[in-house]
């Protein structure tokens, strides 16, 4: 039973997580939408939160040109269920941009 449940850890029959934006540009102070999708993996798991992290990508020069992820936000969008083997659910979720959110577009660009 302690295998099965350590096999239910994300990753290895675990449930799988997609997370869907709604289409179109969101500026800095607006509301960024959408939703998570969880369906459950080979066994029960118990979900304590979901949540989103908003990322920057950095050039330091050192990376060869990739740039390095850097966490700037977290929002918690929900958590404390069941999500029982194989079962499909939809988490919605519509958060505020913080004013510091880096511009990633400009005049097209």
């Amino acid at each position: 039973m302690v295998f099965k449940r350590l096999l239910g850890s994300p990753g290895v029959g675990g449930p799988s997580v997609d997370t869907v934006l709604e289409p179109g540009p969101v500026r800095p102070g607006g509301t960024l939408a959408g939703q998570v999708r969880l369906v459950g993996g080979d066994t029960a798991f118990d979900v304590e939160q979901v949540a989103l992290e908003l990322v920057a990508r950095v050039r330091d020069g050192e990376d060869g040109g990739r740039g390095v992820a850097v966490p700037f936000e977290r929002f918690a969008i929900g958590g404390g269920f069941r999500l029982d083997e194989g079962e499909a659910r939809t988490v919605p979720f519509g958060v505020t941009l913080p004013w510091e959110t880096p511009v990633t577009e400009l005049d097209g660009r």
